[in-house]
């Protein structure tokens, strides 16, 4: 008869198994994970079309993310986001099999397997659902990824049974006690044994998957395929008048290039001051186009009507040279800037005569001022290295302001180190072969047609200076750059498929699935709507598209720049929703006018006394950037010195020398006014639903 006080049989002691601890069947859980996902990552190197597990659950949890907590992760973490989500995933597998481990301690093996079964299926499922990864070979490596993950975990609590085994037996005498103890550290030394080649198998498998992986298909192409020559040039009614060598040479558009007839205008689309609407496009009641100005009109009709062919119409106009004092007021100096409007005669540092407003914030009654008389002649210093925008021909004839150190370059570099900011739904870069890689022209067109990538490479090439910026970067964020990019206006490849009347949308769908969309009127207005295939005079990176994107002037990327394209779709304006709208954002999003803080910053060493320069970027693209303005402390608003541009689609560098004349605190802030005289509203707003809106602003301090 059993004494009272022994605690009831266990299932364990019933079936004659010892029990295991629960550390060690949560270590053996964990560690078959390890192996499983491990085997994932081996698959994913040898093929370039099935994603490891961890890829494909975070694709999955990407898709049904709410947009709130997608553009915290943006705004709070960038391009981080995707390293934090895909770590998360792994934490939180190894966490689960972890408890699939205890289950199986506790000699419940079936659930334990049948939870590692779910896991397989989970995997295989968000694994067949990348349009690029083939269904049934993804569910078999899935499937037999969970099988190794379930073996792992119960060779490891059996051998912990064995150990524990050991320990029960030993009776209470001194010898068998000693002998127990013996036997309990050799067990205990092979589970962590065992263990430890666990381990080193998951390890292993993902090292030879990485190994394993080399260059792919996309990346020996671009190493193969230089840029052609470009033998066109974008047309002098484009608000960015392209980047060209000859920054005088005349452009005009493609010949044979026509306006579709019916185009129309989706309701609440803003037309651009100075943009001519070509005949045949309808207007809906009640919208408004701005004043135009005879000579933007003028450069417009060239650049978008049939007749452009024959009569090119006249290059575009920068503003007058003026004598311009220096900055530190010493030797006068010639300076040309691209960004002032033609009407304007005043030098660049000087404040424009009309009347500061804003649109969506109430007017600021500050005043504008010349910059201060520097107490001193020395300049603040500037970088001995060579311009990084200066490498690029297409730019070099500018007087850019890339010696300021810190600054960010005229054109943002892609190599040897790429610094163009990433964001977009892929947590894996698309590898596409380019031979095998066709583009569709669909929808509501009357020759729905398709290119390969080598007919896209035969046609009549230009390059465009253009910046890009996500919908999430924050007042002051680093979510825009700048770059040249290579390739052929949309419009070109619309008049080849014969748009019909009432395609009021133009959708690009990418390889993965993702879509966005803008009004068909872009490709048109006068602003550079291009199908890129090169970047900074490269093909474009894998990580930027390769083979071929959409790049439009003067849109967030999110209702615009799609990478890995392989379709373009026309369709009316309510008949589709691109990939972010459904999920908060604005289906329509023009770029806001925007200024950045790039130097000094809150980690900069200053001394009272010691010149310095205070420098950043505006962007207004399509409209420009008229001027920027900064104020420190509680000083008059003073207008920053403008480098050169190629034109108004990207962004302006700005600067100002400051002496601080006092230790402590300094709140520095900048505001930049467009080239419709708007300027930015004081108040921050969020970025979602259309993008982020304020002063920015940086507080350093100034030592002794």
């Amino acid at each position: 008869m059993p004494d009272p006080g022994d605690a009831p049989p266990t299932e364990a002691s019933r079936s004659g198994r010892p029990a295991v601890s629960g550390l060690a069947g949560f270590l053996a859980g964990m560690l078959g994970a390890a192996v499983a996902l491990g085997f994932g990552e081996l698959i994913e190197g040898v093929s370039e079309t099935i994603p490891s597990l961890v890829i494909a659950v975070g694709e999955v949890v990407t898709d049904y993310t709410p947009g709130s907590i997608v553009s915290f992760s943006i705004e709070n973490l960038g391009a981080s986001q995707k390293t934090v989500l895909t770590v998360g995933i792994v934490i939180l597998s190894l966490a689960i099999c972890g408890l699939f481990g205890r289950l199986a301690a506790r000699s419940r093996r079936v659930t334990a397997v049948a939870g590692f079964a779910v896991f397989g299926l989970i995997g295989g499922w968000a694994a067949a659902r990348n349009p690029l990864s083939p269904a049934l070979a993804s569910w078999i490596v899935a499937l037999a990824a969970a099988g190794l993950g379930a073996a792992a975990t119960l060779l490891l609590v059996s051998r912990a049974s064995v150990a524990v085994g050991h320990a029960a037996e030993a009776d209470g005498s001194d010898d068998d006690e000693a002998t127990g103890r013996r036997e309990r550290v050799g067990t205990r030394r092979s589970f962590f044994g065992y263990a430890g080649g666990a381990a080193a198998t998951a390890l292993s498998l993902v090292g030879l998957g990485r190994g394993l992986r080399g260059p792919s298909a996309a990346e020996q192409a671009r190493e193969i395929y230089a840029l052609p020559t470009r033998t066109t040039q974008p047309a002098p009614g484009a608000t960015g008048g392209g980047a060209t060598t000859d920054p005088d040479a005349a452009v005009a558009v493609p010949e044979g290039i026509e306006i579709p007839e019916g185009i129309e205008i989706p309701e609440g689309i803003e037309i651009p001051e100075g943009i001519e609407i070509p005949e045949g496009i309808e207007i809906p009641e009640g919208i408004e186009i701005p004043e135009e100005d005879a000579a933007g009109v003028a450069a417009d009709q060239a650049g978008t009507g049939s007749e452009a062919a024959s009569d090119p119409g006249p290059s575009e106009t920068t503003a007058p040279t003026v004598t311009e004092p220096s900055i530190d007021g010493t030797q006068p100096e010639q300076a040309t800037t691209t960004t002032q409007p033609p009407e304007e005669v005043t030098a660049t540092t000087q404040p424009p005569p009309e009347t500061t407003t804003t649109t969506t914030q109430p007017p600021e009654t500050t005043t504008t001022t010349q910059p201060p008389p520097e107490t001193t002649t020395t300049q603040p210093p500037t970088t001995t290295q060579p311009p990084r925008s200066s490498t690029l021909p297409q730019v070099a004839h500018l007087d850019t302001l890339d010696e300021v150190p810190g600054i960010s370059p005229y054109v943002t570099p892609i190599s040897p180190r790429n610094e163009f900011y990433r964001i977009d739904v892929a947590l894996t870069v698309p590898q596409i072969d380019p031979d095998n890689w066709r583009l569709r022209i669909t929808g509501l067109v009357d020759d729905p047609y398709e290119l390969t990538y080598q007919e896209i490479r035969a046609m009549p090439l230009a390059d465009y200076a253009i910046t890009l910026s996500c919908v999430s970067n924050p007042v002051g964020g680093n979510l825009v750059d700048n770059a040249v990019w290579t390739g052929v206006p949309l419009n070109v490849l619309l008049q080849r498929a014969g748009v019909q009347r009432g395609a009021q949308q133009i959708v690009g769908r990418s390889v993965d699935d993702f879509t966005a969309g803008f009004p068909t009127t872009a490709a048109y207005d006068g602003r550079n709507a291009i199908l890129a295939i090169g970047m900074n005079n490269e093909p474009l990176p894998t990580r930027h598209g390769f083979p071929a994107r959409i790049v439009v002037a003067g849109l967030y990327g999110y209702v615009s720049a799609v990478k890995w394209l392989e379709e373009i779709h026309l369709t009316t304006w309510e008949g589709f929703d691109g990939y972010w709208v459904p999920r908060g954002w604005s289906k329509r999003g023009p770029i806001k006018t925007q200024s950045r803080i790039d130097v000094p910053n809150r980690n900069s060493s200053l001394k009272v006394g010691a010149p310095t320069w205070v420098a950043g970027v505006a962007w207004a693209p399509t409209r420009g950037i008229r001027r920027v303005e900064t104020k420190i402390d509680e000083e008059d608003w003073v207008q920053c010195e403008l480098g050169e541009v190629v034109g108004n689609e990207t962004w302006v560098q700005w600067r100002r020398p400051w002496t601080p004349d006092r230790h402590g605190s300094h709140l520095i802030q900048v505001r930049a006014t467009d080239g419709a005289g708007t300027t930015q509203g004081r108040y921050r707003i969020p970025s979602k639903p259309n993008g982020a809106e304020g002063w920015h602003n940086v507080s350093v301090n100034v030592s002794r």
